[in-house]
């Protein structure tokens, strides 16, 4: 073997990291067709006609569906697999919707939506907003949500962040024209090293010229999040605030659009119509958008060490290899001569491979190089090894 010790001081750079970006989606896809989600609403709460609001032995599992709904890709995800996002609905003041019932037990009362909305403002907020509430562009000034849906990446799917400038999400209502509405987020209009972004109408294939702000939504990259601005929004794409079941959407066994009432269901905008069940509505809504793909990337950003071998021009250019030289059993030539005449003053070897050792002498990483690289005295190399933790 032919060792040579590495210099810390130049030979090896640690602290580095290196972007790993991928599609989202099984596969490594960055899109896919929204009408294929399905979610585990009708799984978990045993029932497609009357859901429960006792989803389970005890009402407070977070678990359940009274939080949040987990959306898959496909029926093929849905047993035993991790989702790759969820919907839930929050409202500041913890009105009805998303299945919160008035649930007291031993005078604890329980209000989803008000927890959701606090979860989600504590993290994404924290004490940046003095109203507590998030503020979104609206044209030249901004708006305030009270209650909002909110789309949350699984952190296990996508590792570090979703990437700006290639999310699209869209959504389907019945009221106006056209019915449904694709939107993208806004770093493509200035830079792209925020913390959040605002939603606007648009395409990644067709972006407009310039963004028109409507109070829509946040997004949140390095969380892996986003906040809809539930009223203007439903008001945008033209559904209602669904306020009953089975008479509001329709649920089915794969947890796609079923027959047990309709959708979207309609009761008008008026403020005070309550909400129900609404990070389904929200499910519903994008489920609906049958040519529409959901376009989402990931990075991953893995801390790399680089490690440099400089091979000079004196070193490396013999090789050990018993080929190299003869063994002396032919009975001609003495043991370990150099079996090519023309390398006895002109060495030539070719590096194929280098290997990692600690200071026990053992084995611990292997470089392959992608071609062989010649080696004589008359010429140096420099190979660069990366590993990525």
């Amino acid at each position: 073997m032919i060792f040579k010790q590495f210099d810390p001081n130049q030979d090896v750079v640690a602290g580095r990291t290196t972007r790993i970006a991928s599609g989202f989606w099984p596969n490594g896809l960055t899109n896919w067709s929204q009408s294929a989600f399905v979610n585990d609403f009708w799984e978990l709460t045993g029932s497609a006609g009357t859901p429960s609001p006792s989803y389970g032995t005890s009402i407070y599992d977070v678990r359940r569906t009274m939080y949040y709904i987990n959306v898959y890709p496909a029926t093929s995800y849905l047993k035993n697999s991790d989702p790759y996002f969820s919907i839930a609905y929050g409202n500041i003041a913890g009105d009805v919707g998303s299945g919160s019932f008035a649930l007291e037990t031993a005078s604890i009362q329980a209000s989803p939506t008000k927890a959701i909305y606090t979860q989600y403002k504590n993290m994404l907020l924290g004490t940046s907003d003095l109203d507590g509430m998030f503020t979104i562009k609206s044209g030249s000034t901004s708006v305030t949500a009270s209650d909002i849906w909110v789309i949350d990446f699984s952190a296990y799917k996508m590792k570090d962040r979703v990437d700006e400038g290639l999310l699209e999400l869209s959504f389907s209502g019945s009221t106006n024209s056209p019915t449904e509405y694709s939107f993208i987020d806004d770093s493509r209009y200035g830079t792209q090293t925020q913390a959040v972004y605002q939603l606007v109408a648009g395409t990644l294939s067709s972006p407009p010229s310039s963004p028109t702000y409507e109070g829509i939504g946040l997004f949140y990259p390095a969380n892996g999040i986003v906040v809809l601005n539930a009223d203007l929004l439903a008001k945008k794409i033209g559904f209602g605030k669904p306020n009953g079941y089975p008479n509001g959407i329709g649920i089915g066994s794969d947890g796609g659009p079923g027959t047990n009432g309709t959708w979207p269901y309609n009761p008008g905008l008026e403020s005070n119509v309550s909400y129900s069940y609404n990070h389904q509505t929200l499910f519903e809504s994008m489920h609906l958008c049958s040519d529409k793909l959901m376009n989402v990337r990931k990075s991953e950003y893995v801390p790399a060490r680089h490690y440099f071998i400089r091979v000079m021009n004196r070193e490396f250019n013999y090789s050990n290899n018993p080929t190299y030289v003869y063994d002396g059993t032919d009975g001609v030539h003495s043991k370990g001569m150099i079996r090519n005449i023309d390398f006895i003053n002109d060495p030539k070897t070719y590096i194929t491979t280098v290997g990692l050792y600690n200071d026990n002498n053992e084995l611990v990483a292997v470089a392959k190089l992608s071609r062989p690289a010649v080696k004589s005295f008359d010429s140096e190399l420099t190979i660069r090894v990366r590993l990525d933790f």
